[in-house]
């Protein structure tokens, strides 16, 4: 996936939106990797499936960092770009 961007929504909400893969199989699934630090996965993942690329999740105050992964039969991707969100 690549373009991974994040935008706050009131109400410690956020929506994440990417780019599928060109020139690869389908994703059958993303995995979505959030962290407390840039590189940690150490808040929560979340599995979403193939056929989407935009993705509303409810959170807590406080900054973290996403990346996402495309994951099929032939295995998982590198990871998208990393970005940062602020929820208040």
């Amino acid at each position: 996936p690549a373009d991974l961007t994040a935008d706050a929504i009131p109400n410690t909400s956020a929506r994440m939106t990417w780019k599928a893969p060109v020139g690869a199989e389908t994703p059958t699934t993303y995995v979505l990797e959030t962290g407390s630090a840039s590189g940690k996965n150490d808040v929560a993942t979340f599995i979403i499936p193939g056929n989407v690329t935009t993705t509303d999740r409810a959170g807590v105050p406080g900054t973290f960092f996403l990346r996402i992964y495309a994951r099929n039969a032939c295995g998982t991707s590198s990871p998208s770009n990393e970005v940062s969100i602020t929820l208040q």
